[in-house]
């Protein structure tokens, strides 16, 4: 979530410097000596090593997740003063940076792990389509009210046809938990309300003078897409108060 805001304040910087060199006659020497050079620099090379590392953590939607943001971040960037130009330059030494430090380390972790994704999936009764199944069983034995927050670990119990000799406390899906805790009415307020702010960010990123802040609700916007995102498949909403000794972590 930190890394759209980092692209976004980047792009702010790249605008600030395509501005100063078009008013002044000796254009390179107005960049090598402007005093956004050296953060620009600096939020490009941190966008990298976040990238990176999410890559090397090989988490699938993570990357997906990150993707997403990074494309919300410059789809919007494109209505702003940016030139197309200015945008693919910045997002070029962004990947270049990552396909760098990707060659240096070593990408055959990564690929290994991509590679294996169509055997977990593979085998059926045994991956996260069926619990997102058996917590749709779930939804619909309680629709209105739900389980109660907290309790899906004990009520999942009661539809479980997967992992029959594990203990599994998360649905892997966002979207599925809350409304199986909360019921419809409760899913719809809660994600109604993530989408209200995503929605009033990017009228506020529309109507921002300030270039300052049009950066900052980017990188908001870019942030939120993240993590809406990510939540298809996994549990990032529960994460704070959850046991991390938990034996579903395999999942």
């Amino acid at each position: 979530m930190v890394l759209p805001f980092t692209v976004a304040l980047g792009l702010h910087l790249v605008g600030k410097l395509r501005r100063a060199a078009q008013r002044s006659e000796a254009k390179t020497r107005s960049l090598l000596s402007a005093p956004e050079l050296l953060p620009l620099v600096g939020l490009l090379f941190l966008a990298v090593v976040i990238f990176t590392a999410l890559v090397f953590s090989r988490s699938r939607m993570g990357i997906l997740s990150a993707l997403a943001s990074l494309m919300a971040v410059l789809a919007l960037a494109g209505s702003s003063s940016l030139s197309k130009r200015t945008r693919a330059v910045v997002a070029a030494l962004f990947f270049l940076g990552i396909i760098g430090i990707v060659a240096w380390v070593g990408s055959d972790p990564v690929v290994m792990r991509f590679e294996v994704l169509g055997q977990g999936y593979a085998q059926t009764g045994q991956n996260r389509i069926s619990i997102w199944r058996d917590t749709l069983n779930l939804i619909h034995q309680h629709p209105l009210l739900g389980t109660g927050l907290g309790t899906f670990s004990v009520a999942y119990t009661s539809v479980q046809t997967a992992f029959l000799n594990h203990l599994v406390d998360h649905a892997h899906c966002d979207y599925l938990e809350v409304v199986s805790e909360l019921g419809v009415p409760g899913g719809i307020l809660m994600f109604g309300s993530i989408f209200w702010i995503l929605a009033r960010a990017v009228r506020r990123y529309r109507k921002a003078e300030d270039r300052f802040d049009t950066a900052v609700c980017l990188g908001c916007i870019g942030s939120i897409t993240a993590i809406l995102v990510h939540s298809l498949a996994d549990f990032n909403l529960y994460i704070p108060p959850m046991r991390w000794s938990s034996p579903s972590r395999w999942l």
